[in-house]
């Protein structure tokens, strides 16, 4: 009787651990993570379908073969070192690495468990991945990103600190209107960017040690951003006060002027008129004769031993404007200097502020005009002047004569 209750017992013993083992297995086909059971030689003794997916073979066709053979033999080593690190210790180890299979790459998070007999003795490994290949990647986004923003953040802190040295240097109404135009147009749509690019990799950022790179970030677009602000609050630029020019007239005074300057200079200033005399634009007379002025002077300061002519041609172009060219047979310039002709303090002028031809563009654009200025080395200067002007009003000034 005993042996009959002492056979039952195993039996259900047996039976228990069947289906304990069948539970198991079925757990283990469910999971979306591979996962083998290994000997000491690396040999798989079972897994899971998922598992087997990585080499598209079916389990049976993996159960028996070498882990370590499926992989480049850098990979199987550290491979074998963790299985006997397991093996030796009995305790678990955890891997992150880069894998490849049938062409495509996996970042895959892997923990090397021991499975013991009664002993406690380790008889067998059990390897379960997790594929993290799509934070991987986003972390290189992120990281990729971070980098980029604080590339972008340095050239543009930099280009701050230029603009307000030389503002300290300016001290002038015009320099700072100009820098504060150039830093708002150059500056605020990349800082906006910035900003928006922050908060998207803020909102998607899963990663807590990369809020301190990213709140960094934030606050030097915070910084550079009131640097701009404080730029225009510091900075006015003067607006016209329009009033009714006949142009005819204002070429007139300004060529008195500066013929008087230079009486005894061999210097001819010749003006010709392709558009009624009476023509008349609205504009501010004394920033428009500042402007001519300052042209007129700059061609007659730059001949050899005071002589050459300077022609003054006036014509109506396209879109209602008119076009005032200054054309002068003198010495010209260099590509190097013409380039940064109309940047503040960029003079070859012995006692020049470099601050002339600057406000002389400030002041057309101020108009709704245009300005810009060609010449040749050894042939001379062209200065073209585009303003906008009321037919209207120039049809009235007419019929009035």
């Amino acid at each position: 009787m005993t042996d009959n209750i002492d056979i039952t017992d195993l039996r259900r013993v047996e039976d228990a651990l069947h289906k304990s083992e069948k539970r198991y297995k079925a757990l283990a086909e469910m999971a979306e993570d591979p996962i083998y059971i290994l000997s000491r030689s690396g040999s798989i003794i079972y897994v899971n379908t998922f598992g087997a997916a990585y080499f598209n073979k079916k389990p049976a066709d993996v159960t028996g073969t070498r882990l370590p053979d499926y992989f480049p033999s850098k990979v199987a080593s550290r491979m074998m070192k963790n299985i006997n690190k397991v093996f030796r210790t009995g305790k678990s180890v955890f891997s992150f690495g880069e894998y490849e299979f049938h062409g495509s790459k996996f970042w895959l998070d892997t923990r090397l468990s021991p499975i013991t007999d009664d002993s406690g003795k380790v008889v067998h490994v059990i390897s379960i991945s997790r594929d993290v290949t799509s934070h991987r990647l986003a972390e290189e986004v992120l990281e990729r990103d971070k980098r980029e923003l604080e590339r972008l953040i340095r050239i543009n802190s930099q280009k701050l600190l230029d603009a307000q040295k030389k503002l300290d240097r300016a001290g002038r109404l015009a320099e700072l209107g100009q820098l504060s135009a150039t830093v708002a147009h150059e500056l605020r749509s990349p800082l906006a960017a910035i900003g928006i690019a922050v908060y998207n990799i803020r909102t998607k950022n899963k990663d807590p040690r990369l809020n301190n790179n990213i709140r960094n970030i934030e606050i030097k677009v915070l910084e550079s951003d009131q640097i701009i602000k404080n730029l225009l609050l510091y900075s006015s630029i003067k607006s016209p006060i329009r009033e009714t020019v006949k142009l005819y007239d204002l070429l007139d005074e300004c060529i008195d002027l500066v013929q008087s300057i230079f009486s005894k200079s061999k210097i001819k200033i010749r003006r010709t008129f392709k558009c009624p005399n009476n023509i008349v634009v609205e504009a501010d007379p004394v920033q428009l004769q500042e402007v001519f002025n300052n042209i007129l002077n700059n061609a007659c300061e730059s001949f050899r031993n005071k002589k050459g002519i300077v022609d003054i041609e006036v014509s109506m172009v396209m879109n209602n404007r008119l076009k005032i060219v200054f054309k002068d047979n003198g010495p010209g310039m260099r590509a190097g200097l013409l380039k940064h002709i109309f940047e503040p303090f960029n003079t070859t002028k012995a006692k020049g502020t470099g601050l002339g031809l600057p406000v002389c563009k400030q002041i057309i654009n101020l108009h709704n005009g245009e300005m810009d200025i060609s010449s040749s080395y050894g042939k001379g200067t062209n200065v073209t002047i585009y303003l906008p002007i009321n037919i209207n009003r120039s049809v009235t000034e007419k019929n009035k004569k």
